[in-house]
């Protein structure tokens, strides 16, 4: 006859809280097609950002650029909706417009600390339309971008 082992239904239980932890984890990362196309949505929103703070005489052209940006990356604005939508509903976060709603709201705020915020997005602004991928300016924004999840690791 055998004998059930002590302790049998403990390991069971503990790796199926593995197995689970592990499902949520997953859950709660990010792939690569997601990043950049949260990549694109924060420069965008930093971008609108600045446009709406910094109206005065030595900036009024950014209205123009930011304009300008819209106009000529709408393919990638288009194409970062879906993956972006994907990451959000994967992860349970809100919606798209309450999500940029929060990126502008920290981009807002931290804009308040860096030095020549309106000057440096400009600069961006006017970079864009050489850089072809919005994300190739990711670098030149004011306000550093910061990746909401770890990544996912990808099977492929």
């Amino acid at each position: 006859m055998i004998r059930p082992r002590k302790g049998g239904l403990a390991v069971a239980l503990i790796a199926s809280q593995l197995v689970l932890s592990g499902a949520l984890a997953a859950d709660k990362c990010i792939k690569t097609a997601e990043v950049e196309a949260d990549k694109v949505r924060y420069i965008e929103t930093q971008l609108k950002v600045a446009k709406l703070q910094c109206y005065d005489n030595e900036h009024a052209e950014l209205s123009l650029l930011y304009n300008a940006f819209i106009l000529e990356k709408r393919p990638y604005l288009v194409r970062s909706q879906k993956p972006l939508l994907t990451y959000l509903q994967r992860t349970e976060k809100k919606s798209v417009a309450s999500y940029i709603a929060d990126i502008a709201d920290r981009v807002s705020v931290e804009s308040t600390n860096v030095s020549q915020f309106c000057t440096r997005a400009m600069l961006a602004a006017e970079f864009s339309a050489k850089a072809g991928h919005p994300v190739k300016i990711l670098g030149l924004m004011p306000i550093a971008y910061k990746r909401p999840a770890a990544l996912c690791k990808e099977m492929g």
